[in-house]
């Protein structure tokens, strides 16, 4: 029994309160509230009857409604000419349909300050949930939704759309045309796979690195040079991740000219060995340096043999004043696309070699050492290697593409006594980086 009682007193709660709300509504209808469609902004307006006759006037609409402050929390507000005109939410357009205004009486929530990623929201496990505005709990109250049907946008005149998709249609393919014959490249670099390294270990330090590689591949150098090795040592280059042999490179003792031999295996350095990967060679004074493949002298061909390929020449400024500071050098590549497909330059003429045409053909990559700045709180030239040189030695440098400066080809430092890292990009390829960098180990009469 007093369950049913509590029961009857519930329910006369709630017809009591459905009576106030009506009592409220009709309130405000008499109180000369009118909705009028606005025609010419597809939405509605507000009009609240002062008592007067002004609505009657026919120069009361033309006369402009006086601009209203609005904060960060006025949702959907456009500012056009000075005046602020509010857009309609889908809940207002709910109550407009239904005869109804979107005040109420509940007194107005203080504003909070909030940024742009969080307006009116409370964010409770990772998703955003947003506050119900005034208009949405007016209709909440009464059990309706504040979704309403999309307007479906007007359609286009068949023949002004045809006219004007014609008008745009010449230039729109110009535009594609051109941006296919500068990108054309770009697909093939992007479909270009990334260099691994493998079983097959010549085949990996002789391809060279695709454009669509971002990551340089980093190794370092361990310069040997105990016991017997001390006046001629070798250098071992490694890749860092994973920590594998790559290649290892050693000069020649009898040639007058600068030689270094480079072999994939870390003990045979010899010539005729099959692990015999390629040289690198410098004229007389040391200024400039010659990149070979395995292959053979065009003049001493022996029967079988290829003839070599030239990878690319290194040239050093002379330093004729004896000064000191950082060397300055250049390296001139053969022209390589963007997947890595290098030119192959076999010349048989001393006319046809890099060394003779470079500076002349602008068909080679060229390369440039970054300049380093001066610093005097050190008191030394410094560059930023990003943590990956930690020792100042007048062998450091890294290179950059004469015409993209900001991206670093090869960079090349000192960490201790005998160990260096180098890491390298395209357009080079593992052998090439390291008799780049073989070139600044040795001593160069010119340039010191």
């Amino acid at each position: 029994s007093r369950a049913l009682t509590t029961q009857h007193k519930l329910d006369q709660l709630e017809k009591q309160r459905e009576l106030l709300a009506k009592k409220k509504l009709q309130n405000r209808a008499s109180s000369g509230i009118q909705m009028k469609s606005d025609a010419g902004n597809s939405g509605i307006k507000t009009l609240v009857d002062s008592g007067d006759d002004d609505d009657d006037d026919d120069e009361s609409d033309d006369e402009a409604a006086p601009v209203q402050a609005f904060t960060a929390t006025d949702r959907g507000a456009t500012i056009s000419g000075g005046k602020a005109k509010p857009a309609m939410s889908n809940a207002e357009k709910k109550l407009a349909s239904l005869g109804l205004s979107s005040e109420v009486e509940d007194e107005a929530a203080p504003v909070q300050a909030f940024t742009a990623t969080d307006r009116g929201a409370t964010i409770s496990g990772g998703k955003a949930k947003p506050a119900m505005s005034n208009t949405e709990k007016k209709l909440a109250s009464l059990g309706l939704s504040s979704e309403v049907d999309a307007e479906e946008p007007p359609k286009a005149n068949k023949p002004q759309a045809a006219e004007a998709a014609a008008a745009a249609k010449g230039p729109a393919k110009d535009k594609e045309r051109e941006e296919e014959e500068e990108d054309s490249d770009d697909d093939g670099a992007a479909g270009a796979p990334a260099v691994q390294l493998g079983s097959n270990i010549k085949e990996f330090v002789m391809t060279t690195i695709p454009k669509s590689q971002q990551q340089p591949v980093q190794c370092y150098i361990k310069r040997v040079r105990t016991g017997l090795q001390k006046l001629w040592p070798y250098y071992v280059l490694y890749s860092q991740d994973p920590d594998k042999f790559l290649l290892s490179g050693r000069r020649r003792k009898k040639n007058k000219q600068s030689t270094y031999l480079i072999s994939t295996d870390e003990k045979d350095l010899s010539r005729k060995s099959d692990n015999y990967t390629g040289k690198v060679k410098s004229n007389f004074v040391g200024t400039m340096f010659t990149m070979y493949d395995s292959g053979g002298n065009p003049t001493r061909l022996q029967d079988g043999q290829e003839v070599r390929t030239e990878l690319g020449i290194v040239q050093y400024d002379r330093n004729v004043l004896g000064t000191n500071g950082p060397r300055k050098m250049q390296v001139f590549l053969p022209p390589t696309d963007k997947r890595g497909q290098r030119e192959v330059m076999q010349p048989t003429r001393i006319e046809d070699c890099m060394a003779s045409r470079a500076g002349k053909d602008n068909t080679f990559i060229k390369l440039m050492n970054k300049t380093p700045r001066w610093n005097e709180s050190l008191g030394a030239f410094c560059l930023n290697f990003q943590g990956r040189v930690t020792v100042a030695s007048v062998k450091n440098f890294q290179l950059v593409d004469e015409r993209d400066q900001d991206r670093i080809v090869l960079q090349f430092g000192k960490c201790d006594d005998d160990t260096f890292t180098m890491d390298y990009s395209y357009p080079l390829c593992a052998l090439q980086a390291f008799a780049i960098c073989l070139t600044s180990f040795d001593h160069k009469l010119a340039c010191e």
